[in-house]
């Protein structure tokens, strides 16, 4: 596994994540990096 040095914060994602969506909505990351937005989204009942 490659650590990606510009990876952001989880918590900070989830945050994001949590003031921009609902639960079951669709979240969609255009850059994917180290997956953390989609391995957060998934974790809060988000799809990715």
């Amino acid at each position: 596994v490659i650590k990606n040095q510009n990876e952001l914060p989880s918590k900070l994602v989830e945050k994001i994540i949590q003031y921009s969506s609902n639960t079951g909505d669709k979240v969609m990351d255009m850059f994917l990096g180290g997956c953390t937005t989609a391995r957060v989204a998934l974790q809060l009942g988000r799809e990715s």
